[in-house]
């Protein structure tokens, strides 16, 4: 995926490089260029995933290229541990 700037003035990069930088060098933020779409059947087989699966699927266009799938699992996994609650972010009326 590629991102560019949103002041339209620093080099498009990829998320490899704008991990290193933060912000672009011309002081605006990195979003993509284009944005990944779900599909409404994507959508709806979220409330039966695991929370960790669901971030796997919505990270992995953002991260394409940099991280093997394997190593995403794992990140994820790492980043979601500490959570009391195995949903993580339940629901409540």
């Amino acid at each position: 995926m590629i991102f560019r700037s949103t002041r339209g003035l620093a080099p498009e990069a990829d998320i490899r490089a704008i991990a290193m930088t933060g912000l672009a060098p011309d002081g605006g933020l990195y979003l993509p260029k284009e944005w990944p779409c779900f599909s409404p059947q994507d959508i709806a087989a979220f409330s039966q995933m695991p929370y960790e699966d669901i971030a796997c699927f919505v990270l992995r266009p953002f991260l394409e290229g940099a991280v093997s799938d394997g190593e995403l699992r794992e990140i994820v996994r790492k980043s979601y541990a500490a959570f009391v609650s195995p949903d993580v972010a339940p629901l409540r009326d």
